[in-house]
């Protein structure tokens, strides 16, 4: 893709048409939120490319995309959105449902781990850290987290940390850069995606619609 990480590429072998989509790992959550995690919980886990039948609509879009690639008159704008289209239907074909079962043992290895994620959300362990403190593996324990709460690891990380950032800035105890900073963002400018992503609005937008009812 073109959206910082590389243009996509396509090319030919007698067997079939190949096209590459190149992301960094944090580019590939960034778009894809949980459903990249999953896609990248996978690839961890088996350690190689994955092979699967495409559906139609998967089949369709890389073939536009192709099209798009050969055409060398096409904009960057629609390589992208084909790109992206493509992006999507693959990390949606990879979703499947988490099937595992929790020993009470595991329950409270997982609830500990979420425990010490949570402690400081400006510093945050990382998840191989998380499966040693709690004496799980890291697929066992992501997938743990999964059963338990629903979500990634990195899902209930980010909504926690929108979730204190929103109190931190409505009860007025901190500005739109210090509650960022305090859950963990130096950049303002990520912290204000981000937090727009998750609540429909900007921090700024909510630290004036406080400013104005005082």
């Amino acid at each position: 893709m073109s959206l910082g990480d590389g243009v996509p590429d396509t090319r030919s072998t007698p067997c079939a048409q190949h096209v590459d989509l190149l992301l960094q790992r944090e580019r590939l959550f960034e778009l894809g939120g949980e459903l990249g995690e999953t896609f990248l919980e996978g690839l961890d886990r088996y350690c190689k490319p994955c092979v699967a039948a495409a559906d139609a609509d998967t089949l369709r879009t890389a073939n536009e995309l192709v099209a798009v690639l050969l055409t060398h008159e096409s904009s960057h704008l629609l390589r992208d959105a084909k790109s992206l289209e493509l992006l999507a239907r693959m990390l949606t074909a990879s979703r499947s449902p988490v099937s595992i079962r929790l020993t009470p043992a595991q329950r409270e290895r997982v609830s500990h781990a979420r425990d010490l994620l949570l402690a400081d959300l400006a510093n945050p362990p990382t998840v191989a850290q998380l499966a040693r403190a709690s004496g799980l593996n890291t697929f066992k324990l992501k997938q743990g987290f999964r059963s338990l709460y629903g979500h990634s690891i990195h899902a209930v990380y980010q909504y926690e940390r929108m979730q204190k950032a929103w109190q931190l800035i409505e009860s007025g105890h901190m500005d739109v850069s210090a509650a960022g900073h305090h859950v963990g963002y130096s950049n303002l400018s990520h912290f204000s995606d981000a937090f727009r992503r998750h609540f429909g609005l900007r921090p700024g937008e909510l630290k004036r619609c406080v400013s104005r009812t005082c």
